[in-house]
């Protein structure tokens, strides 16, 4: 074992488990030993994902006269939680209530209701949010958290925004990582109006949102019909000077493929780079279905060869996704020679060898052709100057696309 590692302890013997004879050495030692020094070998046992030799080391307790106090019982819970193994962590807990001590105190009750969190267990989060009042304990705001996270991975929007009534009850001042778990409950029920108002409460309240409580609205209002306000959300971020990322970027994508609102989306992939993000596959098949689904060939064919030259390495949604500009060009045509001459030159399988290297990405600046009717597009990212948007910060508002 290297320098710095923390060497775990053994386990007790079988003899010392059962109350085998032993040594003076032995007894001398069992008598030094004291709760401090068996919960910071659970702990460690926990840490290091041994569960089992956790609740070795708490069953010993017994054996040699020490009684586990709440950081023993607590330790033993959550090295089952982090083990994903909730059920006994509730039955450690229920064994260590029955005898009237620390299985009572709120350490304990809070490693559980984060095991059940782990496990996406809404139902025994909750309930053990319940039986901390019967047993006369307040929680704090780290187990509603815990309850509301574990909310949030069930699909229990209104079970969340439950809890979060319930503070008040509680004498609880919830926190940015309170309304970030609830908001991100509504994204996942496309709760696209609730998300709206948890924002709005807390851009009114001292709570400061940051750029995941934006990711989860923009997410839960990126549905079909409602990217008007996704991107309402995006700008006020930008007002605020809170820095989107990627994930922020997908999600408001995201909203105009479903919108089928092309324009919107290769702006997007435009000012991705003033941000200093830049766009992966997520982003650039977003915005080519959108194109696909307003039959706009010409646009999807030139953002694959844009996402080829980046480096970025497209996936079967992606390919998907274009193949739908592509059917409409063979159709509209007496014959697909021009399709062929367009994926001849995207040289996908020479693309495809190089994307196996690791290489710098190369900049890339290419313009879109325009559809007959149409309106320009950049999606370069050498700087150059566009027609379409100028920067982040400045966003320009594009005629909202009618297919």
């Amino acid at each position: 074992m290297g320098r710095g590692a923390t060497q775990l302890p053994s386990p007790p013997s079988h003899s010392a488990r059962c109350g085998g004879s032993s040594s003076p050495e032995t007894v001398l030692r069992r008598t030094q030993v004291d709760a401090v020094r068996f919960g910071c070998a659970i702990s460690a046992c926990g840490r290091a994902g041994r569960w089992e030799w956790a609740l070795c080391w708490l069953g010993a307790m017994g054996q040699v006269g020490v009684d586990p106090d709440v950081v023993c019982c607590g330790a033993a819970v959550a090295a089952c939680g982090r083990a994903s193994d909730w059920t006994r962590a509730l039955q450690l807990l229920a064994e260590a209530g029955r005898v009237g001590g620390p299985g009572t105190s709120s350490v304990t009750f809070g490693a559980a209701i984060a095991a059940c969190e782990r496990a996406s267990r809404w139902e025994g989060a909750l309930a053990l949010l319940q039986g901390m009042s019967c047993h006369r304990l307040l929680p704090d705001v780290i187990n509603v958290n815990s309850a509301i996270s574990a909310c949030e991975k069930g699909h229990q929007a209104a079970k969340a925004l439950a809890l979060l009534q319930d503070l008040s009850r509680w004498r609880l001042q919830p926190s940015t990582t309170t309304y970030n778990a609830v908001l991100s409950a509504c994204e996942k029920c496309q709760q696209e109006g609730l998300a709206a108002e948890l924002l709005q409460e807390m851009r009114s309240s001292t709570i400061e949102p940051d750029v995941i409580s934006y990711n989860a609205a923009i997410s839960a209002c990126s549905g079909f019909g409602t990217w008007q306000l996704a991107l309402s959300l995006f700008l006020n971020s930008l007002q605020r000077c809170i820095a989107p990322d990627v994930v922020t970027f997908g999600a408001l994508g995201a909203g105009f493929e479903r919108g089928r609102q092309w324009r919107q989306g290769c702006q997007l992939l435009h000012v991705m780079p003033r941000s200093k993000v830049e766009p992966n596959d997520v982003c650039f098949t977003s915005v080519i279905s959108a194109c696909g689904r307003c039959l706009q060939s010409d646009a999807s064919l030139q953002l694959l060869r844009c996402m080829l030259s980046a480096s970025v390495r497209p996936n079967a949604l992606t390919y998907e996704a274009a193949s739908r500009g592509f059917g409409v060009a063979i159709r509209s045509r007496s014959s697909c020679t021009g399709v062929l001459e367009v994926l001849e030159d995207l040289r996908i399988r020479e693309a495809r060898q190089r994307l196996k290297r690791v290489f710098r990405p190369v900049a890339m600046s290419a313009r879109c052709r325009p559809a007959s009717g149409g309106v320009g597009i950049v999606v370069g990212f050498s700087g150059t100057s566009s027609s379409v948007g100028r920067s982040v910060g400045r966003w320009r508002m594009l005629p909202a696309c009618s297919t």
